[in-house]
């Protein structure tokens, strides 16, 4: 067998391992954590309106900025609307071609296709991938290292026999590797470091030709902090994030090594930051360990050493040391690019052992054996994990039985059995969010929404306030308590919250729009029509907002603008309700 069909053969087997590990995902749902708010309820990918691209590249998102991924969804959306499959098979898709262009990049740099393969291969099928490619949202994740793997490649080639096509083609893959997710910021360290293993001769040349990568990391690192201002995030001081920061990357070297208990959301311990756990002052001795390992091991070769740093240098953005805002203290999607360093130093330890003269024939075939075996357990996992995304129960349910003691878990799979009509779960799971944490503000809020639904005004109004007096600045507060005025008919408190609510989110339509409906009902129809207007300026497809603003032209006796409102509703397939058709029918003497 020729060189090129190994080489075809170990990319098929890379791609095929992949799909065999993900393709549980296709039949996955979204889920409400912030597939909600990126895909499901979000208006600006619904279209590549001039409006929407401003908003898209104008704004963070979920406390990130992620324009390009947006993009993508964008994209998505016009192919398949929101059926999550295609969402599904997108995210699969950029996952292949990522373990693709790992095995690609590994191969150029080692020229050894043996340890090619088994990067490729591990990265394709390892269960920490999971996250990243069976949740819609982490499209980020498969979208910012396809970017950043091509930026590496193109900037190895450049190395190798310089080029300016392979150094403006680096440089621009940056840029949306950035675009899609700040932890692209990494690259430029990256470079130097693949610039040391490949024994580049340092140059001044060497420095320069990085100063457009290193200050474009700066703006993403700057646009990733500013995303982030508003999302909570534990404070933790300078001493204890050195501590905390290597207990994050034992933690991911052990779930890579180990990938068991694994978890959609891994909580800060109990305490912390007050009092560090053992486990993070007996961190750094382990990171220790590794570092004795790699100087031991550099008069010898470089692989160990470059394998490790490549894993610290891409975990730095997400290692703590630079506090991450969010529940959790770690994330298998942290690992996504990291795990690509461990899995070469795995790769060459096992080529190395595979190919030492010295070891027995019989020992070489059980290694084989056992590597098999390995690879098929992880394939195993990776299944069994993406069948944890297949929709918001099982993944909150997942979360609760490895941690029961996660008060958003509660609070997330809540909200889904409230979306159902399952109230009496859904107060359930709020009671046991609440009796974990009782000032959890998004917990009390969405109890507040069920008391609602269930007719239980009294109870839901003193969830919404206590909520409020929490978390005074939260406009999806003001708007639910608004509401519940609007159920309680006191039209003039709800015009109160609404309009608390949209100074404090602008661009939170619905708010502006049942403001309209409680101007309306108060008889201010002027008023009422004027939010109409600005709903439908910001989203010209928003057909609630047209229905009522046709009923308020009926009202006003104006009705050709009703007639007006009627032809745009039927002509977006909004069926019109027969008795307001029949009113409008009688009171304007025409058919339509």
């Amino acid at each position: 067998m020729n060189n090129k069909i190994k080489v075809l053969a170990a990319l098929a087997l890379v791609a095929i391992g992949a799909l065999a590990a993900f393709s549980p995902a296709l039949k996955a749902d979204f889920t409400n954590w912030d597939d909600d708010r990126l895909v499901v309820n979000n208006p600006v990918i619904r279209g590549f309106t001039g409006a929407n691209l401003k908003a898209i590249f104008g704004y963070a998102y979920c406390g990130t900025y992620i324009p390009l991924t947006l993009l993508s969804f964008a994209t998505d959306y016009q192919l398949y609307e929101l059926k999550p499959a295609g969402y599904h098979f997108t995210n699969i898709l950029f996952h292949v071609l990522n373990a693709l262009l790992a095995f690609g990049l590994f191969f150029m740099l080692t020229r050894d296709l043996g340890v090619a393969f088994f990067v490729g291969l591990l990265f394709a099928v390892h269960p920490l991938r999971a996250e990243s490619v069976a949740w819609v949202t982490e499209r980020k994740d498969v979208l910012f290292v396809f970017f950043y793997f091509l930026a590496l490649y193109s900037y190895v080639r450049h190395a190798r026999k310089p080029s300016w096509i392979f150094y403006i083609l680096s440089f621009i893959s940056f840029l949306l590797s950035g675009l899609a997710k700040g932890a692209a910021m990494s690259l430029p360290i990256v470079m130097f470091l693949t610039d040391w293993f490949q024994g580049r001769k340092y140059k001044a040349r060497l420095v320069w030709e990085k100063i457009p990568f290193v200050a474009a990391a700066v703006v993403f690192g700057l646009l990733a902090v500013y995303a982030q201002r508003t999302l909570h995030s534990a404070q933790i001081p300078i001493v204890k994030r050195f501590f905390t920061a290597n207990w994050v990357a034992a933690f991911y070297l052990v779930k890579t090594l180990i990938p068991v208990r694994l978890s959609a959301l891994y909580p800060y311990p109990t305490g912390f930051p007050g009092t560090l756990p053992l486990a993070f002052l007996l961190a750094p001795f382990v990171t220790g360990i590794l570092a004795f390992f790699g100087g031991y091991s550099l008069p010898f070769t470089k692989k160990f050493v470059f394998g490790l740093l490549f894993f610290l240098v891409t975990l730095l953005p997400v290692s703590q040391l630079v506090t991450v805002a969010g529940p959790e203290i770690a994330a298998n999607r942290y690992t996504y690019l990291p795990l690509v360093g461990i899995c070469y130093v795995l790769a060459e330890g096992f080529c190395f052992l595979l190919h030492r003269r010295l070891v027995p024939a019989v020992w070489k075939k059980l290694l084989v054996g056992a590597a098999a075996i390995a690879v098929l357990t992880l394939v195993y996992t990776a299944r069994q994990r993406s069948q944890t995304w297949h929709d918001s129960i099982s993944l909150w349910t997942d979360v609760i039985r490895s941690n029961p003691h996660i008060p958003e878990a509660y609070n997330n799979r809540g909200a889904v059995y409230a979306g159902l009509g399952q109230y009496d779960r859904a107060l359930a799971d709020y009671e046991r969010a609440l009796a974990i944490d009782p000032d959890f503000s998004r917990a009390l809020n969405n109890r507040g929404n069920a008391f609602q639904r269930i007719g239980d005004f009294e109870k839901a109004r003193a969830d919404f306030d206590r909520a409020i007096n929490l978390d005074p600045a939260n406009a999806d507060l003001r708007y639910n308590r608004g509401n519940l005025f609007m159920a309680m008919e006191n039209y003039n408190l709800a015009i109160r919250d609404y309009t608390a609510a949209v100074e404090l989110n602008p661009a939170q339509l619905e708010a502006w729009n049942n403001r309209g409906n409680a101007y309306c009902r108060n008889g201010d129809y002027d008023l009422g029509l004027a939010d109409y207007n600005r709903v439908l300026s910001a989203d010209p497809e928003y057909v609630e907002a047209y229905h009522n603003r046709a009923v308020a032209f009926f009202l006003k006796k104006d009705y050709d603008r009703a007639w007006q409102d009627v032809k745009k509703l039927r002509a977006l397939g909004y069926p019109v309700k027969p008795d307001f058709l029949s009113d409008l029918r009688r009171m304007s003497g025409r058919e339509q």
